[in-house]
This record gives structure tokens, C-alpha cells and sequence, in this order.
């Protein structure tokens, strides 16, 4: 994907710590970026050749920017939880700007427990994407809310390997960290979120 690099937006740090909480990136780790332009970041991305841009299963692939923060020290460096939170208030760049957390977490399962691969991503991530599940549904907009029961969606080959292919997970519990939470969905196998030059995989969305 193309790239847009930002300055590092420093003020009102206060007010985005507090939105924050209300979101499930509260954590220190660095937070990558995806987003959708407008204006000058369609014009990034119409340069991009169309034999790239194609295979991508977006809606609106030649739209999509991965977006870097950068310092006087690096070019292409993330996103901290309150400078994600300050951009997407504020951005008049991008239409949407959506957030992923690299991490692992340990799923339980009846007779052992295995370690995952986990993405924290923003409620809406999918949506603008316009992904859609295996089965089941992904992520939205909803379960980002404070009162919104715990979720996730898990990936194909988790769901094959560790569950047998058993449509009726979706709906289940499972523990993840120790932490009740209900398979919502099942993305398939060549399921991915494109940035830079990477595609990000996982076994386990949250």
C-alpha cells in the first residue's frame, strides 16, 4: 500500500488518554495504521500500478494508505494508543483511520492450552475494509463500546486445527488470557490486512 506520513500530534493528550479507556487499545503497544483517503491520498495511491491494487479483496483498494508517524529521529515509526486517538479525531486527510495492536495471548482449551497470535484492532477496521466473515460476523463499531460484552473472531486455521471445523463455535465461549470471551466469527484462511509492503495475519482477532 502507499504511505502518508504525519507529524506526531502532541497536544490535548489529556482528552485522548481518557478516549482511550473507552477503547480496547489500552495498552503501551505501538499501533499500526490503515486508513482511507481523500483528496491527495487517492492521488498517492492512483500511482500505485493497478496489478498491485487489484488482488487486494477491498472495496475500494486504491483508496487504502498505510499511515506512519514520523520524528526528527525516524520516518516510519507507529502510532502510540493517545497519538492514534488525537489523528482519528482530527485528521481532515483521511475519511476513516482504523488501528492494529500486535500481540499473544493464550487461548484455553479443554484438555491444554496454546499459545496465539493476536490482532487488537479498532471496531472499524472490517467495515472499511469491507471484509467479510466465514462464518459468523467480524468486528464492528459496537463491541468498541465500554459496555460491549468481550469478543473475537478467529481465523481459519485456528478454527480447523484447534476446533475440527465445528461450525457451531461460533456463539461459544472460549478463555483467552484467562478472560471469558465469545466467538463471534470465523475469518477465512487468505483472510489479511494489508500494510506497506506487509499483509498482517493472525489466529485470533479481538
Amino acid at each position: 500500500l502507499p504511505t502518508i506520513k504525519l507529524p506526531a500530534p502532541g497536544h490535548d493528550l489529556f482528552s485522548a488518554t481518557r478516549a482511550l479507556r473507552r477503547t480496547p487499545l489500552v495498552s503501551g503497544s505501538a499501533i499500526l495504521c490503515v486508513a482511507l483517503g481523500i483528496g491527495s491520498t487517492s492521488a498517492i495511491s492512483s500511482a500505485i500500478s493497478r496489478a498491485l491494487l487489484e488482488p487486494l479483496p477491498f472495496r475500494t483498494p486504491e483508496r487504502l494508505v498505510t499511515v506512519y508517524r514520523t520524528t526528527p529521529h525516524f520516518d516510519t515509526g507507529p502510532f502510540s494508543p493517545a497519538n492514534y486517538v488525537d489523528l482519528a479525531r482530527e485528521t481532515r486527510q483521511l475519511e476513516a483511520l482504523a488501528a492494529i495492536t500486535p500481540t499473544t495471548s493464550l487461548l484455553a482449551l479443554e484438555n491444554e492450552a496454546a499459545q496465539v497470535t493476536v490482532k487488537r484492532v479498532t471496531g472499524n477496521l472490517f467495515p472499511m475494509l469491507g471484509l467479510r466473515a466465514l462464518r459468523g460476523r467480524l468486528l464492528t463499531v459496537a463491541d468498541d463500546q465500554p459496555d460491549a460484552p468481550p469478543v473475537v473472531v478467529i481465523g481459519e486455521e485456528l478454527w480447523n486445527e484447534r476446533f475440527g471445523s465445528d461450525p457451531s463455535v461460533v456463539g461459544k465461549p472460549i478463555r483467552l488470557d484467562g478472560q471469558p470471551t465469545t466467538i463471534v466469527g470465523i475469518a477465512p484462511r487468505e483472510f489479511g490486512i494489508p500494510h506497506g509492503a506487509q499483509v498482517i495475519r493472525s489466529q485470533v482477532w479481538v
